[in-house]
């Protein structure tokens, strides 16, 4: 058996009144703490895959060879001191290029 509440007095013990009772609130909460253990859950589930990396050119590659763990570029350019040249290398499984030979350059 419920007690009478005055209506007055109502707002003040709104979801207080026993266990048959659940706050809005509570139950909004509840269902934000399921979305986000359901997408958490979801993702430490996934299936893992192998990222592809995606080779920008080099500006003023003269000459490019590449096998299966990366690529290499010979790049030259021009500049106030003469012709500059040097390699880099495209390492496929760290998606980065990398300085094969360090940039020379050769007066004019």
């Amino acid at each position: 058996m419920t007690p009478h509440i005055p209506k007055s007095m109502r707002a003040e013990v709104e979801g207080w009144a026993g266990p048959e009772v659940t706050p809005r609130r509570l139950r909004s909460s509840a269902r934000w703490f399921v979305a986000t253990a359901a997408i958490l859950l979801g993702l430490g589930w996934s299936v893992p895959t192998v990222a592809v990396c995606q080779v920008a050119p080099l500006e003023n590659a003269r000459q490019c060879f590449s096998d299966s763990s990366g690529k290499c570029c010979v790049v030259v350019f021009d500049t106030l001191q003469g012709v500059c040249a040097g390699a880099y290398c495209f390492e496929y499984d760290e998606c980065e290029w990398k300085t094969l030979l360090p940039v020379e350059c050769m007066e004019y």
